[in-house]
């Protein structure tokens, strides 16, 4: 991997493996770099929720629920989402599930999605728009 002069944060991903914090190196011109990363198996992946308004923007503090694809069990504690409308849910790998998202019941309508499966280690990245 070639890189320009300067400091970077390197990181990785491979199936059946944890996220792994990023680590720096510095690269110097002409220069290379070394950098040890510890990867870890997982039975675990990862879903990256944004919610969005209908008009695309942001929506703070509502709440992502991923539920089992067929008894509608709450499969991991709710999160909340951030100013960003991002929610990042470690969920279990190669389980079927749906992701349920609701805000402000006077404002928007609850929207449930479709079955979504991630492998052990993967990350589903996924928008979600709410509905007035």
């Amino acid at each position: 991997m070639a890189l320009a002069a300067g400091t970077h944060r390197l990181s990785f991903r491979r199936t059946g493996y944890a996220r792994a914090l990023s680590v720096p190196v510095a690269v110097t011109v002409g220069g290379t770099a070394d950098a040890d990363l510890v990867m870890t198996p997982t039975t675990d992946a990862y879903a990256d929720v944004r919610v969005v308004t209908p008009n695309g923007t942001a929506l703070a503090d509502a709440t992502v629920t991923i539920l089992d694809d067929t008894t509608d069990a709450v499969l991991v504690p709710p999160c909340t989402t951030a100013p960003d409308g991002t929610c990042n849910v470690l969920v279990p790998g190669g389980t079927p599930f749906r992701i349920r998202v609701a805000s402000d019941p006077a404002v928007y309508v609850t929207s449930t999605s479709g079955v979504q499966t991630v492998a052990a280690g993967d990350v589903l990245t996924t928008e979600v728009p709410l509905s007035y």
